[in-house]
């Protein structure tokens, strides 16, 4: 059978780093015609301003492991990769010209972008976010998101000169059931917003078609150790699904109980049925009450 070439109506500046948010979001863009005509992540800041990435020896194990990197998807669809340790740097504008993008796309990238860069495509520069903007700007939406038990969701909004905040292109909320894990939610997230700027850039970006973001919203860094503490005036469910959803940080979950002092390590199940006493402990994991039911996790000894 004949194979028949792609037609890429799209060729695009890609800003990202090793994350599962980046890994998932390629195939969509990819089949909606978007091609990366230069792959860009970040080097460290007594690195060369940019300089172009080499082809990795043996290629990665699978190019559809989560965490495969920018440069290794960019390398196996043979599209330039280069590292940037300073984006004000001349010639870093200077080596993105020539490659004449239409759009940018950012995903995960920790630096923001200098103005030169974000108004270098014709197109515009546009982040995929993983929070229903305003609320939730940042480096790490999902934790926050999920410490609130608020609701998951995606926006892709056009770059501007500050973190999070230019105006609106689309949003889309996401629903996932209870007790799903933070690999899961990236996947969700990083399909729906690619596929969503992907369909919505395909025919242009009409500026008009841009909302600015409502005023006000919220900003959280990157968590620190004390905010994975469980308090025992939390609903079960929601003390679950954040254990859930953050665990592949790696961290305890602190939890004072009457007069104990827990740390959690997994979320086991919850039951909205709220028990007569405040702490049960059995073989390998303990109950716990709190304000509407009980949480069922194991914990450190």
């Amino acid at each position: 059978m004949k194979q028949i070439a792609r037609h890429y109506t799209t060729r695009l500046l890609f800003f990202g780093m090793a994350s599962r948010f980046w890994a998932a979001a390629r195939a969509p863009l990819g089949a909606h015609g978007m091609r990366i005509g230069g792959g860009f992540s970040p080097a460290p800041p007594q690195a060369a301003a940019i300089s172009r990435v080499p082809p990795p020896r043996t290629p990665p194990i699978s190019l559809a492991d989560s965490y495969t990197t920018p440069a290794d998807l960019a390398h196996a669809a043979g599209v330039p990769v280069f590292a940037v340790a300073r984006l004000h740097a001349a010639e870093v504008g200077a080596m993105l010209a020539p490659l004449m993008p239409d759009l940018g796309c950012i995903a995960c990238f920790p630096r923001r972008l200098p103005e030169a860069l974000f108004t270098l495509p014709p197109g515009g520069c546009y982040n995929l976010h993983p929070s229903l903007l305003p609320a939730y700007r940042g480096p790490a939406p999902r934790f926050w998101i999920m410490r609130d038990a608020a609701q998951l969701g995606v926006t892709i909004h056009r770059v501007d000169a500050q973190f999070d905040h230019g105006p609106i292109l689309a949003q889309q909320v996401i629903d996932l059931p209870d007790g799903v894990d933070g690999a899961t939610i990236d996947t969700h997230s990083a399909v729906a917003a690619a596929t969503l700027f992907a369909t919505r850039s395909a025919a242009g970006i009409p500026l008009s078609s841009l909302r600015p973001q409502p005023a006000g919203g919220s900003a959280y860094p990157a968590p620190a150790a004390a905010d994975f503490r469980i308090d025992t005036t939390w609903g079960a469910r929601r003390a679950f699904n954040f254990m859930r959803a953050t665990a592949d940080w790696g961290q305890p979950y602190p939890i004072g109980i009457a007069g104990r002092e827990f740390q959690l390590q997994d979320a086991i199940s919850y039951e909205t049925r709220r028990p007569s006493i405040p702490i049960r402990e059995e073989p390998g994991r303990v109950r716990l009450q709190l304000a509407d039911g009980a949480l069922y996790a194991r914990f450190r000894e």
